[in-house]
């Protein structure tokens, strides 16, 4: 029969050896430690940038976003801004360009905005102004009085005015307007008037949505060009550039 052969315990000179891989492995481990600078690289978290960014103030996270990481102070550049801007306050005064001050002149009871100044090239008495929804006003006597001449209109609106610069009593405007915000104001096309904007004719361009610009053409009697945005926020046709005339009809 055969007999079985005991095995020998693990040998000591193994266990040894095993005892200074281990021991050498930690050496160099502490070893890297100790010589390895530390990390100042290390990148933010993006919740810590964003709770850094919110302690900003407006002006700062502003400068930040353009400069960091890169941007390094300059004096001299900051004293030649200075300097400039001492320059450009002194040719100021010294060259106002007129010497007459503000004053308000109305029509102080319409709470929108202004998007368009129209000055009679023949009356200089004679203005209109559009409203972004309050439509157009009219003063014959350079804005001492005035009074609605558009509220006939269900889209008061108005994006531009335009008075032909060969005929004084012809008056186009633009309804719609192209200062957008979250909810805009769309018009109904180009409106004429032919007696110095008091009444007004419908001449087309009612699905453009926004009529941003009216220009006559000086050469061509009655030729007209428009620029109308469309609907804003929506891609659409409607957006473009237009020439018509003043009979209506085909843009």
């Amino acid at each position: 029969m055969f007999q079985r052969q005991s095995r020998s315990a693990f040998p000591a000179r193994n266990l040894f050896v095993l005892g200074a891989a281990v021991l050498g492995f930690l050496y160099f481990l502490l070893k890297n430690v100790q010589q390895t600078p530390p990390d100042t690289n290390i990148p933010i978290a993006p919740q810590e940038e964003k709770q850094d960014s919110a302690n900003l103030r407006p002006a700062e996270w502003f400068f930040a976003l353009r400069e960091w990481p890169d941007f390094v102070p300059d004096v001299n550049t900051y004293r030649n801004a200075l300097k400039s801007a001492s320059q450009a306050a002194q040719l100021r005064d010294e060259n106002p360009g007129f010497n007459t001050a503000w004053q308000l002149e109305g029509p102080a009871n319409i709470g929108a905005r202004i998007n368009t100044i129209a000055v009679s090239p023949f009356n200089p008495d004679l203005i209109l102004i559009g409203y972004s929804h309050g439509g157009i006003w009219k003063t014959d006597d350079g804005g001492q009085n005035w009074r609605p001449v558009f509220d006939g209109n269900s889209f008061l609106s108005i994006g531009d005015i335009t008075f032909d610069p060969s005929h004084g009593n012809v008056v186009f405007a633009g309804t719609g307007d192209p200062n957008i915000s979250g909810y805009p104001f769309i018009g109904d096309g180009v409106w004429m008037s032919m007696d110095y904007g008091d009444t007004w004719t419908h001449l087309g361009l009612e699905n453009q949505g926004i009529i941003s610009k009216i220009l006559v053409d000086p050469n061509v009697p009655n030729r007209l060009f428009v620029g109308a945005m469309g609907l804003p926020f929506t891609r659409n046709n409607q957006r473009g550039f237009y020439s018509g005339t003043a009979l209506g009809g085909n843009w």
